[in-house]
Order: C-alpha cells, then sequence, then structure tokens
C-alpha cells in the first residue's frame, strides 16, 4: 500500500476512533457508532461510495483493521497508555483528540506490529493536524516510553 493511502486511511480511522466515549456506553452500541462513522467517510469529503461494487471496508481495509483493532482491545491500549501519563494527569481529562491519536499509536504497535519509530512517528503527524500545537510532544513522549516496553508486554 502507498504511503499516502496509508495516511489517508490511519486519519480515517482516528476520526471514527474519536467518536469514542461521545454517545455510547454499551460497548456493542458503541463499535456499532464507530463503525457506522467509518462506513460514512468519517467526515472526508472525497470518500468515495460503492457504486463500483467494492465495499468500503475492502477499499479502505486498513482503517477498518485498525478501527477494530482498537475496539477489540480498548482497555487494554488504554490501560497502557495510563501507565505513562504524569502523575498529575488523569486519562479523563484528557482531550478526545489526543486520547484517538494515542490509541491508533499503541494499536500500531501492541497489534499490527508497525515497527515502534513508524508508528510513534505516524501519530505525532496526526496530532500535529488535529490536536493542540503541543500535544504532539506528550503523544511522542507516552508512545515512546509505551514502545520501549513493548517486549515486556509480548
Amino acid at each position: 500500500m502507498n504511503k499516502k493511502k496509508r495516511k489517508f486511511e490511519r486519519e480515517l480511522a482516528y476520526r471514527a476512533i474519536f467518536q469514542i466515549g461521545f454517545e455510547a456506553s454499551d460497548l456493542s452500541e458503541m463499535k456499532d457508532q464507530v463503525i457506522a462513522t467509518l462506513d460514512h467517510g468519517a467526515g472526508f469529503e472525497q470518500f468515495e461510495n460503492s457504486e463500483d461494487g467494492i465495499l468500503e471496508s475492502e477499499r479502505y481495509g486498513y482503517a477498518y483493521l485498525l478501527v477494530e483493532t482498537v475496539l477489540d482491545h480498548l482497555q487494554t491500549i488504554d490501560h497502557e497508555i495510563e501507565k505513562y501519563l504524569r502523575k498529575d494527569w488523569r486519562f479523563d481529562r484528557i482531550p478526545n483528540a489526543e486520547i484517538a491519536v494515542m490509541r491508533i499509536g499503541a494499536a500500531e504497535m501492541m497489534y499490527l506490529d508497525l515497527p515502534i519509530e513508524v508508528a510513534v512517528n505516524e501519530a505525532v503527524e496526526i496530532a500535529k493536524e488535529y490536536c493542540d500545537e503541543k500535544s504532539y510532544r506528550y503523544i511522542n513522549g507516552i508512545l515512546n516510553n509505551l514502545g520501549k516496553n513493548l517486549p515486556n508486554l509480548k
């Protein structure tokens, strides 16, 4: 897969994962809402429709894989991220945009075997585009620390 398509699919996944925690309290309902967001292009105008008979889950397979990986391992991913927060930070006080980025980076490292440096770099790039202008720094630190300790998790 080319780099531009992978970046687009990662952004699709980010926008869908961003929805976690806003409305649904039930896990299956939350999964339905997040996948529905992804099915409808997650706000991208250029999202292609299925007139050619190709399902969006086939066309954008990596985005769906990433979203499903985060949803299937949400508690573990959040627990691992929380380990690397500063002592005076609480997970529930971190903006949803930053949490979504860290969830993606953690999922790619922990479950999709993306090299740590690549996962961190891609998460930082998303953070620079969608998050507070300085958040990429602490996202970088948290994901790097998680990556360094990843062999202990497997």
